[in-house]
């Protein structure tokens, strides 16, 4: 029992005095205030013991409630040892840190650092709004937070317009490059950033920087919305639009719009607003040919050609008692003037001669007629009207010597219609070419009357009537052959894609050569302003009113058309009617064994 007292007395003694694990562990360097992920750490330090023991050295950081441990080994340390630890590791993680020793029961912190991953970039830009086109320019530096120089990429960013990575030297770098012709315009986010990764790919330190930049709406072109083909008198209604470089219309900047003549002559000249509409009216005697619409901003230009049709056209006026007739078209009038004089309840339709009425010419007729009439001329209506001469109507009682002129004059109205009729019965017919195409409903016109004579009879057998055809080929219809047509009362028919026809006859007072050449002409010179590639066969005969004559002439005119050569064909009965030099140089053509003698104009 004493004994037992007596050891555990010693083995109070020992816990007493005896120093159990007094290890001391002593930082030999103190940490950097601040460090980047993946830079190189150095930890140096001492681990002193009292009596010798045997356990674990742990070396960690402790970042922002993150733990990482640099090393675990096992060591053991002799009584009054004193051991001295180095340890050499890249920066693993970001926040602000300490460092961490144990070894047995004791433990060591160190002073505290800072470990970023953020990476630096401070640049300059030359502007903040850009045009199509303009030159972007940008230099800067890019520096880790420790303050080291970055080499490497960084990639410059404006979603749509350009991704580009450029190289940084020495934590510095430069860039131009242009703004697309064809940029939308509209805000964009600018940004550059920077990526350093480790050997195993992995993005340790980044940066990034951003602002907002604007691309312009830039004017690239001029759109100028225009009829091509102008049949007179014309009121024309057009606009011209500023367009960017999208295609998107630029509103309320302003243009300078200019009409040019076939002379060059400027005969219209505006600033306008772009999208706005404008009009300007072409009179009836407007040059027929090439026009032109030029639009202009800045050093920006767009010219649309137009072309003026010819145009026949008179003004009956009264002045002075006496009827006036005047050219008021563009070309020289050749053709029947009909009016319609009334004296009291009779009437008459005076059918007047006007032959080569130059532009602008006046040709007074000389008439029988004194006395207070109406006069009517389309829709010109004169009423009273006092004309001086020998009278045929009068608004009293008619002189024996009047009914007799009268009564002579309306037998040979009214014979003239009977003929007239006759021969105009057939409306439609068809005439079958030898492709199998169809010729139909030929409607018989006649020139500057704009009456359709028209029936279901065939014609006569006994009466012989100039017949008159024009065949068209083009290698794509357009719609201007139509309208032309019907500017010369012609009633223009498609057979397919590549053909069409107009069929007509004329009564003899009518001028239809001259009328068909005017219109092929007009036609030829439209389809070459604008590129398109026409052949025209102008052709005519004395034939029977049968429905086997008339198909003999159409299918010879069919036939004609491979003669053309792109060029107007016209036989030389027509060509004798059109008062042209005769240096031109006729041709002979042979179809279905019978010659014929044509000219190519």
């Amino acid at each position: 029992m004493k004994v037992s007292l007596f050891l555990l007395s010693i083995l109070i003694l020992i816990l007493f005095f005896v120093p159990f694990g007094s290890a001391v562990i002593i930082f030999q360097n103190n940490f950097d205030n601040l460090y980047n992920v993946g830079d190189k750490m150095k930890v140096n330090f001492t681990i002193e013991n009292n009596f010798a023991l045997a356990d674990y050295v742990e070396v960690s950081l402790g970042c922002s409630n993150q733990t990482f441990i640099v090393n675990k080994n096992y060591y053991e340390i002799g009584s009054n040892e004193k051991r001295y630890f180095f340890f050499e590791f890249p920066a693993p993680i970001n926040g602000e840190c300490v460092c961490n020793v144990k070894f047995g029961d004791e433990k060591e912190t160190s002073n505290k650092f800072k470990i970023s991953n953020e990476i630096l970039i401070n640049y300059n830009l030359n502007d903040k709004f850009f045009s199509s086109l303009d030159l972007v320019r940008i230099n800067g530096s890019v520096i880790k937070e420790n303050k080291q120089m970055f080499n490497g990429g960084i990639l410059i960013s404006i979603p749509g317009i350009i991704e580009k990575t450029v190289e940084v030297t020495n934590g510095s770098f430069y860039s131009e490059f242009l703004i697309p012709e064809k940029a939308n315009p509209s805000k964009y986010n600018f940004s550059l950033s920077v990526e350093e990764k480790n050997i195993l790919g992995k993005v340790i330190n980044s940066g990034r920087k951003s602002e907002k930049i604007e691309v312009l709406s830039s004017p690239t072109s001029i759109q100028i919305i225009s009829e091509e083909l102008i049949v007179l008198p014309k009121n024309l209604t057009f606009q011209v639009n500023l367009i960017n470089q999208v295609g998107n219309l630029i509103e309320n900047e302003t243009l300078v719009v200019k009409i040019f003549d076939i002379n060059n002559n400027i005969v219209f000249e505006k600033e306008v607003k772009s999208s706005e509409n404008l009009s300007y009216f072409f009179k009836s005697d407007s040059l027929r040919g090439g026009w032109k619409i030029n639009t202009y901003y800045g050093n920006i230009f767009s010219s649309k050609p137009i072309y003026i049709s010819e145009n026949s056209e008179v003004l009956v006026l009264v002045v002075d008692n006496k009827i006036k007739i005047q050219n008021i078209g563009n070309v020289p009038y050749n053709g029947i003037v009909s009016l319609k004089v009334q004296n009291g309840s009779s009437s008459l339709i005076v059918p007047i001669n006007v032959d080569n009425l130059d532009i602008g010419d006046i040709f007074i007729p000389k008439l029988d007629f004194y006395g207070y009439y109406n006069v009517s001329y389309g829709e010109n209506n004169f009423s009273n009207a006092y004309l001086t001469g020998a009278a045929i109507l009068f608004d009293s009682t008619f002189t024996a010597k009047s009914y007799i002129i009268t009564f002579i004059f309306l037998f040979i109205l009214i014979s003239f219609y009977f003929v007239f009729k006759n021969f105009t019965s057939v409306k439609s017919f068809f005439v079958k070419s030898k492709e199998g195409d169809f010729i139909e409903s030929a409607s018989i016109r006649v020139k500057k009357s704009s009456s359709i004579i028209s029936g279901k009879k065939e014609i006569s057998n006994n009466s012989l009537k100039k017949t008159f055809v024009i065949f068209i080929k083009f290698d794509a219809y357009f719609n201007e052959i139509s309208e032309l047509s019907k500017k010369y009362s012609f009633s223009f028919k498609k057979m397919n894609d590549n053909l069409g026809y107009i069929l007509f006859c004329s009564p003899p007072i009518d001028n239809p050569e001259i009328s068909m050449f005017h219109f092929g002409r007009d036609l030829m010179r439209f389809s070459n302003l604008k590129g398109y590639k026409v052949s025209i066969v102008l052709n005519g005969s004395l034939i029977e009113g049968k429905l086997s004559s008339l198909k003999k002439l159409a299918l010879t005119s069919r036939k004609m058309i491979n003669f053309t050569e792109g060029k107007i064909l016209v036989v030389d009965s027509i060509f004798n009617k059109l008062n042209i030099p005769s240096s031109r140089t006729n041709r002979h053509i042979n179809i279905d064994g019978k010659d014929y003698s044509v000219f190519l104009i």
